[in-house]
């Protein structure tokens, strides 16, 4: 025997709506959606699943009402929305539907759904005193869109224990096609567990089922009694949500100083970073006037002491030239010209091979690393194919730090925020231009242009 109670509501306001001719046509969807629901629970009720259609709990008038003793199902309240899909802008995290139409409000089914689920908890509390744990859910049933299309439309940015928890509650065309499917997404959507050998007997069960069906019979002491608490309970709710409100509006103020904090720390990155690339210039600068500094203290101070060696070296030519002539008086004078001017050519041709050999250290090539390390001189540009052998980032000045090399050794370079590059790859060959530069007594190079060979 099935326990069906109330489906002749349907007809009852559909016939009503018609023979006044009132046109409630939003009125006659949800009704038509609501046969749809209980055509698909008419076929998994059992002896053991009583279903109420339109029952009434004092003023409370839910859509649909499962109740079970001996089944998971418990007490099950269905609210039956039979909106369209093109209607609906967006669902948030909570279940608030905004829709296309601006003039019309936000809406939560599911917290109209709740209030149902409290006043029938009071209700069985009171009527079943001797049963601790009522095990009482609900679910929200969309008859006509499609899961796929609902997700299709909606793209949710949720994460997926979210949309877990939403697919539990919400149920769509698809779930109530085939009955098994239906039947497990109810049986699925529990969340207490029956404590052993507390259950209402079927024969209770019937009666309280009956009751609600065609209006409560409780007395008016208990009406209300629940009322009261049904006021009470509503006025803890509008708290709470007033509460959960002024969350939001922390959290949202929160967010703001967030971002304003997070922008100062950015500014204060990038004046740091201006600030480190400046000094960085500025001591290389030092750096750079020390070393020419020092270049031309070395040529100076060898230039002196390279013209005090001739200057001697002279002098004691001629010492030694007029202790001849003392001593060997009668040598021919051309032989001691000549062993003057052999002495003076000789030292013009040792002047003149200095010359060359410097000349020569000046026109090297710097094409290769081992050429740049031996020969060249802070601030020579340089332009050759080298190989990247390592690669570091630093993304505090937006410097690049690098080490080239060739077949004849390798160097450290560096490339400055500012100065271009393209994606750098170690093992790759690039084509380097720019100059030379001391570092802790070291050279590197300062990259002004770089590009893939």
């Amino acid at each position: 025997m099935k326990y069906i109670f109330g489906y002749e509501t349907f007809e009852n306001e559909l016939n009503k709506l018609n023979i006044q001719n009132i046109n409630y046509k939003s009125r006659k969807k949800g009704i038509r959606g609501e046969i749809i629901v209980a055509d698909a629970l008419n076929r998994i009720v059992t002896k053991d699943i009583f279903v109420v259609y339109h029952p009434k709990f004092s003023n409370f008038e839910p859509d649909i009402l499962l109740c079970s003793s001996k089944t998971d199902i418990g007490f099950k309240v269905i609210e039956v929305k039979n909106w369209s899909l093109s209607n609906i802008k967006k669902v948030d995290v909570l279940g608030t539907f905004s829709f296309e139409d601006k003039t019309r409000k936000p809406s939560n089914p599911a917290r109209q759904v709740e209030l149902h689920v409290d006043d029938l908890r009071l209700i069985l509390e009171n009527k079943f005193p001797h049963i601790k744990n009522f095990l009482i859910d609900y679910m929200l049933i969309f008859p006509s869109i499609s899961k796929l299309n609902f997700e299709e439309k909606i793209s949710f940015k949720w994460s997926n224990e979210a949309k877990q928890q939403f697919y539990k509650r919400f149920l769509f065309k698809e779930d109530i096609r085939k009955k098994k499917d239906l039947l497990n997404k109810i049986l699925d959507n529990k969340k207490l567990k029956h404590i052993k050998g507390q259950y209402i007997p079927n024969h209770e069960l019937l009666d309280f089922t009956n009751g609600v069906s065609i209006g409560s019979n409780f007395d008016k002491y208990d009406i209300e009694k629940i009322m009261n608490e049904n006021s009470q309970l509503k006025k803890r709710l509008k708290y709470k949500d007033e509460k959960i409100e002024d969350l939001k509006k922390n959290k949202k103020n929160l967010q703001n100083k967030l971002l304003i904090e997070n922008k100062k720390l950015e500014e204060f990155k990038l004046e740091k970073s201006h600030h480190d690339l400046s000094k960085k210039t500025e001591i290389n600068n030092l750096k750079k006037k020390n070393d020419k500094l020092k270049n031309f203290y070395i040529v100076f101070s060898s230039l002196i002491i390279l013209s005090l060696l001739l200057i001697f070296g002279f002098i004691y030519i001629n010492q030694q030239n007029d202790e001849l002539n003392n001593h060997y008086t009668g040598i021919d004078t051309t032989t001691e010209v000549k062993q003057t001017t052999t002495g003076e050519l000789t030292t013009i041709e040792t002047t003149t091979e200095s010359i060359q050999t410097t000349d020569t250290e000046e026109d090297i090539d710097l094409n290769t690393v081992s050429n740049i390390i031996q020969y060249g001189n802070e601030g020579d540009d340089i332009c050759l194919v080298l190989f990247l052998t390592s690669f570091n980032y630093d993304y505090d000045s937006g410097t690049k730090f690098l080490t080239l090399s060739d077949d004849s050794g390798s160097i450290d370079a560096v490339i400055f925020e500012g100065t271009y590059a393209p994606y750098l790859e170690v093992g790759e060959k690039y084509r380097v231009i720019g100059y030379i530069n001391y570092y802790l007594s070291d050279k590197e190079l300062i990259i002004t242009e770089i590009t893939n060979e």
